[in-house]
């Protein structure tokens, strides 16, 4: 597609038998086969991920977040000043985690949501060596989410979620992780959960 030729590709989605990708500029298009791909919207901003969940699609980006039914007519949503770098969901607690950082790179940021409207913030402070979280999966395998950090060594953060409620998270080590977690990579930019088994 004309419209991708020069702009970098941030993330690649498939649902319901469609596939979205999303670019670093804010374009948004969708394809059904991989090969023929139709623009869908240009929000001309910095975006770095999109989920599909509870009827909703969500894109975050750099300060940024927006919500649509129809990857069409975006809508945008609070940010407050929050660098978005990921977005995962699960259906089972049906909850949405995005993650990323403070702009003024403090602290890590995670919140929660089931509408993608109205957020909860995470408490973050057994977070210590990580200020900016990238990357997020969820298994419902496990009931499992994992977060890594590029920008921090690599660090990985371990939230097991066994209810819809989750208040506080904290750098979980292999061992007390058991056999659900896998041992830490430096750095891990980008990875997807298969059931129990994580594929970077």
């Amino acid at each position: 597609a004309p419209f991708l030729s020069t702009d970098a590709i941030m993330r690649v989605v498939f649902y319901n038998n469609i596939w979205v990708i999303i670019t670093y500029s804010g374009k948004i298009a969708s394809s059904t086969d991989g090969i023929t791909w139709n623009q869908k919207a240009d929000l001309n901003t910095d975006l770095r991920s999109i989920i599909y969940g509870n009827n909703i699609w969500i894109a975050v980006g750099i300060s940024s977040l927006y919500t649509s039914s129809d990857l069409i007519t975006w809508t945008s949503r609070t940010s407050n000043n929050i660098n978005n770098y990921d977005i995962s969901y699960s259906n089972i607690l049906n909850k949405f985690v995005k993650i990323g950082g403070r702009y003024d790179g403090t602290s890590a940021e995670i919140s929660t949501s089931s509408d993608g409207i109205t957020w909860t913030t995470i408490n973050t402070t057994g977070l210590q060596n990580t200020k900016n979280l990238t990357t997020i999966a969820y298994s419902n395998h496990r009931q499992l989410f994992i977060a890594s950090s590029s920008l921090d060594d690599g660090i990985i953060s371990y939230f097991v979620l066994s209810s819809a409620s989750m208040t506080e998270v904290a750098e979980t080590s292999e061992t007390s992780c058991s056999a659900d977690c896998p041992p830490k990579i430096t750095p891990m930019r980008n990875f997807l959960l298969n059931g129990g088994l994580l594929v970077s």
